[in-house]
Protein backbone atom coordinates (compact mmCIF):
# COMPACT_ATOMS: atom_id res chain seq x y z
CA UNK A 1 0.00 0.00 0.00
CA UNK A 2 1.73 3.22 -0.79
CA UNK A 3 1.78 6.14 1.17
CA UNK A 4 -0.63 9.38 0.67
CA UNK A 5 1.89 12.04 -0.92
CA UNK A 6 2.35 15.06 0.98
CA UNK A 7 0.45 18.52 0.61
CA UNK A 8 3.65 20.37 1.03
CA UNK A 9 6.91 20.89 0.01
CA UNK A 10 9.66 20.44 2.79
CA UNK A 11 11.68 23.66 3.27
CA UNK A 12 14.94 21.99 1.37
CA UNK A 13 12.78 21.18 -1.45
CA UNK A 14 11.31 24.70 -1.93
CA UNK A 15 15.24 25.70 -1.46
CA UNK A 16 16.16 23.33 -4.14
CA UNK A 17 12.97 24.41 -6.78
CA UNK A 18 13.84 28.07 -6.30
CA UNK A 19 17.42 27.45 -7.73
CA UNK A 20 16.17 25.27 -10.40
CA UNK A 21 13.62 28.21 -11.10
CA UNK A 22 16.81 30.88 -11.34
CA UNK A 23 18.28 28.28 -13.73
CA UNK A 24 20.83 26.66 -11.84
CA UNK A 25 21.74 22.88 -12.78
CA UNK A 26 21.88 20.02 -10.79
CA UNK A 27 25.84 20.33 -9.84
CA UNK A 28 25.51 24.20 -9.10
CA UNK A 29 22.64 23.28 -7.24
CA UNK A 30 24.11 20.54 -4.92
CA UNK A 31 27.33 23.50 -4.54
CA UNK A 32 24.79 26.01 -3.12
CA UNK A 33 22.92 23.72 -0.85
CA UNK A 34 26.01 22.69 0.33
CA UNK A 35 24.86 18.59 0.20
CA UNK A 36 26.18 15.96 -2.49
CA UNK A 37 24.46 15.27 -6.36
CA UNK A 38 22.81 12.58 -5.24
CA UNK A 39 20.98 14.58 -2.19
CA UNK A 40 19.82 16.99 -4.71
CA UNK A 41 18.41 14.19 -7.41
CA UNK A 42 16.44 13.04 -4.08
CA UNK A 43 14.61 16.53 -3.33
CA UNK A 44 13.91 16.48 -7.33
CA UNK A 45 12.41 13.15 -7.41
CA UNK A 46 10.12 13.92 -4.41
CA UNK A 47 9.03 17.45 -5.28
CA UNK A 48 7.94 16.23 -9.05
CA UNK A 49 6.39 13.94 -6.47
CA UNK A 50 4.66 16.21 -4.06
CA UNK A 51 3.77 19.00 -7.18
CA UNK A 52 2.31 16.00 -9.53
CA UNK A 53 4.75 17.46 -11.58
CA UNK A 54 6.80 15.85 -14.94
CA UNK A 55 9.16 18.21 -15.57
CA UNK A 56 11.27 20.95 -13.32
CA UNK A 57 9.28 23.66 -15.66
CA UNK A 58 5.87 22.27 -14.76
CA UNK A 59 6.95 22.38 -10.97
CA UNK A 60 7.96 25.68 -11.14
CA UNK A 61 4.42 26.94 -12.97
CA UNK A 62 2.89 24.67 -10.15
CA UNK A 63 4.61 26.56 -8.26
CA UNK A 64 3.13 29.58 -9.02
CA UNK A 65 -0.25 28.54 -9.25
CA UNK A 66 -0.27 27.10 -5.19
CA UNK A 67 1.37 30.31 -4.25
CA UNK A 68 4.17 28.68 -3.19
CA UNK A 69 6.30 31.30 -5.68
CA UNK A 70 5.40 34.85 -6.21
CA UNK A 71 6.30 37.59 -8.87
CA UNK A 72 7.09 40.49 -6.67
CA UNK A 73 5.88 44.27 -8.05
CA UNK A 74 9.73 45.27 -8.13
CA UNK A 75 10.66 41.90 -10.22
CA UNK A 76 7.56 43.15 -12.70
CA UNK A 77 8.85 46.82 -13.00
CA UNK A 78 12.46 45.79 -13.23
CA UNK A 79 11.67 43.38 -16.01
CA UNK A 80 9.98 46.48 -18.01
CA UNK A 81 13.13 48.40 -18.13
CA UNK A 82 15.27 45.73 -18.36
CA UNK A 83 14.23 42.58 -20.98
CA UNK A 84 17.18 40.89 -20.08
CA UNK A 85 16.54 40.68 -16.39
CA UNK A 86 14.71 37.56 -15.08
CA UNK A 87 11.98 38.19 -12.70
CA UNK A 88 12.48 37.81 -8.67
CA UNK A 89 11.19 34.92 -7.18
CA UNK A 90 10.41 35.22 -3.74
CA UNK A 91 8.91 32.27 -1.62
Amino acid sequence: MKAEPRKNLRPREIEYLTLVAKGLNRREIAEVMGIAITTVKYHHEEMLRTLGARTDAEAVYEAFQKGIFKVTQRAIQTRSRRLTTSPRIST
